[in-house]
């Protein structure tokens, strides 16, 4: 329901006054009412004038705060709308897809035996061969660049850890040249272009305890050696 405008407050109000004065005006003429109700009367009139005049500013106040109330909010609107026009384009960076291996490359986790070959992004190592002589046990590596591009290759007999069957871990003597460890490995291998073992191309020499019986088998990791992260080979004892 709509609120009466203020204009009907002031003309009902006027119209009480006007009525009393006029009902005062009639008792001093006909000699009723005497001069302390007529002040009375006309006090009332006043009141009643002040009172109209009163709830009249009230309303128009209301009104006034209410259009005020309503045009903050329809600013504030208009603000926060020129703002998010205004505002610059969110822009969205695509996350690289993650190394996807090559067809062909070894899965994580294989373990393969003599003369097989690992691959990984192109970087193939090859177990060649073994060889047992007195507590030792030789191994022959071939590292090759099938890619077409150089490749910097880094590594030397820290690179490689061997353990028994029992879990015992076997000793690395390393790469060797008449009993002289060679330099490692740093170089840049061309596009198809391999390097067998180490620097001086000798085998890499392993401990092994070939009089327990116990041994039957050794497995030798690869680690970090150019694209292959890890590798392993399983090389079993069947010379006894």
């Amino acid at each position: 329901m709509l609120n009466p405008s203020p204009r009907v407050y002031i003309a009902a109000a006027v119209i009480v006054a006007l009525g009393t004065i006029l009902g005062a005006l009639v008792g001093r003429s006909s000699g009723v009412s005497t001069g302390q109700q007529q002040g009375q009367q006309e006090a009332f009139a006043t009141a009643a004038v002040q009172q109209a005049t009163t709830v009249a500013q009230g309303a128009v106040t209301q009104i006034t705060e209410t259009r005020i109330a309503i045009t903050q909010v329809a600013i504030t609107q208009v603000s926060v709308t020129q703002i998010i026009g205004t505002s610059q384009p969110i822009v969205v960076t695509a996350t690289p897809e993650p190394t996807v291996p090559l067809v062909g490359d070894t899965p994580p986790g294989t373990i393969l035996t003599v003369e097989q070959t690992w691959k990984s992004n192109g970087i193939e190592l090859t177990l060649v061969s073994r060889e047992f002589i007195v507590g030792q046990m030789l191994l022959q590596w071939r590292l090759k660049n099938n890619t077409v591009q150089e490749l910097s290759v880094k590594y030397d007999s820290g690179n490689f850890s061997a353990k028994d069957n029992l879990g015992n871990p076997l000793s690395i003597y390393g790469f060797r040249d008449a009993g002289e460890i060679c330099f490692p490995v740093n170089r840049i291998l061309q596009p198809g272009e391999s390097i067998m073992n180490s620097y001086c191309k000798q085998p890499l020499t392993i401990g092994v305890d070939l009089n327990n019986k116990q041994i039957t088998e050794i497995i030798v990791t690869a680690t970090d050696i150019s694209r292959i992260e890890r590798a392993q080979w399983k090389i079993p004892i069947n010379i006894r």
